[in-house]
């Protein structure tokens, strides 16, 4: 006999495994998965109830050379999904700037509502990842390196190495081209390490 209600809810082991199975079925706008060396990464924000909207574990010679994620609320993510209500009035509106159709006041005003809740998430998200951050670093014996949040638009942030060059796209790139290919690698693996190490704090926290 089949009982019907709410589903019983998962065991944290369950929760990983359906994260890990979620996260394979992502893409990109160019219909690439997430990078292999970022997946624990994602997922162990995602089980410590942060969103997550892009990511890569960084690459020499292209994209930049360090790892990071977009993170914020889940809603963020839920909205970051193409072809839910948020996307595609963020759509409308991109494009009645671009001289396109302009939007209506009704969907208007509902973008800015939903603009407004997803902000105040947002914020509430980046304070517990910033707590969480603080007392991964407790745990660390060397301050050499570091992760930091920096902030976005809608009070979302990005989680990358803290000494790493920030700014516009070309004032980074400017940065980054006066240093050697030999530092830039050796830095890529030190990043890719301490964020990694950041993952296994999270994982542990989870299942604790």
């Amino acid at each position: 006999m089949e009982i019907f209600g709410n589903k019983p809810e998962r065991n944290k082991e369950e929760e990983w495994a359906h994260l890990a199975q979620k996260i394979e079925r992502i893409v990109d706008g160019l219909g690439e998965h997430l990078d292999q060396g970022i997946k624990e990464s994602v997922i162990a924000l995602k089980a410590n109830g942060i969103g997550t909207t892009g990511s890569c574990e960084g690459h020499l010679g292209r994209a930049l050379p360090y790892p990071w994620i977009n993170v914020g609320s889940t809603l963020a993510e839920e909205h970051n999904v193409i072809g839910s209500r948020f996307y595609l009035l963020r759509k409308k509106y991109q494009r009645g700037g671009q001289g396109g159709e302009i939007m209506s006041e009704e969907d208007m005003n509902e973008l800015q509502e939903m603009t407004d809740i997803q902000t105040e998430a947002n914020e509430a998200a980046l304070i517990r990842l910033s707590n969480l951050l603080s007392e991964f670093n407790e745990t660390k014996e060397y301050n050499d390196i570091n992760l930091a949040i920096t902030k976005r638009i809608w009070k979302l942030g990005r989680l990358q190495p803290e000494d790493v060059p920030t700014g516009s796209s070309k004032m980074i790139k400017e940065q980054l081209s006066r240093i050697s290919e030999e530092e830039l690698e050796l830095n890529l693996k030190k990043y890719r390490e301490e964020m990694n190490r950041f993952a296994q704090f999270l994982k542990k926290r989870f299942f604790n």
